[in-house]
């Protein structure tokens, strides 16, 4: 057979041949010496793993960016993206022109658009867990928060609906980042006789971390006479690791959490400063 013959010749042929990765072992050196040597990085955060994701596959494969922040989203958002399509079946829209809405998801497809005024303005696409919807950013909006209208942006938004036929926008009129918004501050104590004992060093933690700017609301609770207190804005304070400290060393880890706000609230409130953030 003239293939099995020209196989034989050609293993006779490499009989005794080494290759160059075989000199090592042959003159006694150590081979993991020239090994490249890698760093252990450990497992990639959450959500970069998803960005890489979607920046190769085109989707997200391990999960969502928006699920775990799911429940919070829920209660604090007037409508779903799929809310503004038209039901297939009637014909008929969810939402209303001219209604007022508060939406949340991931900023895609940011475009800058100059108007004949010169003016910049921004066009986006707002994708949540059950779809998109597009979005406009007009001039006065977009020249308070050009810094926060970019792509793969976390987001609360604010705005109308605006229907022309087929073609469904919302109208942005704020927009609330994720990373940024003040969360709310639980500071909890078994009675009240616990509280008005601590009461003057909690004034003096709030005094030095006090703050009129993006500052985290203070809410006590007391647990046996379930009651609950939200001191006003003029107790507001900035948010860092070292103030969830000096509560810690008060209160303990235990009776001091942090929660998302309600958005309604900062809508209500507009005492927010992002630019100074």
């Amino acid at each position: 057979d003239v293939i099995e013959t020209v196989s034989l010749d050609k293993k006779k042929q490499i009989t005794g041949q080494q290759s160059i990765f075989d000199y090592g072992a042959t003159l006694g050196i150590d081979e993991s010496m020239y090994r490249p040597k890698y760093p252990d990085c450990g497992e990639f955060d959450d959500d970069i793993k998803l960005l890489y994701e979607k920046e190769v596959l085109g989707t997200y494969a391990s999960g969502h960016p928006l699920e775990k922040y799911k429940d919070w989203i829920l209660k604090n958002i007037t409508n779903e993206a799929t809310q503004f399509n038209y039901d297939a079946d009637e014909g008929a829209l969810e939402v209303n022109d001219g209604e007022h809405v508060v939406l949340a998801g991931i900023l895609e497809s940011v475009t800058v658009r100059t108007t004949k005024k010169k003016q910049n303005m921004a066009t986006a696409v707002l994708n949540d867990l059950s779809g998109s919807v597009s979005l406009i950013f007009f001039p006065k909006l977009y020249e308070q928060k050009d810094n926060l209208i970019y792509e793969d942006q976390k987001c609360f938004i604010s705005g109308r609906v605006s229907i022309d036929g087929e073609d469904i926008k919302v109208i942005a009129d704020d927009i609330f980042p994720f990373d940024r918004l003040p969360k709310d501050i639980w500071l909890q104590f078994k009675n009240k006789d616990e509280y008005m004992s601590k009461k003057p060093a909690i004034e003096d933690i709030i005094l030095k971390s006090r703050t009129t700017i993006n500052g985290s609301a203070i809410i006590l609770y007391l647990k046996d006479e379930n009651s609950i207190k939200k001191l006003d804005n003029s107790h507001r304070v900035k948010l860092d690791d070292e103030l969830l400290l000096t509560f810690y060393q008060l209160l303990s880890e235990d009776n001091v959490k942090t929660t998302y706000p309600e958005i309604k609230n900062l809508i209500r409130r507009k005492s927010y400063d992002y630019k100074h953030r």
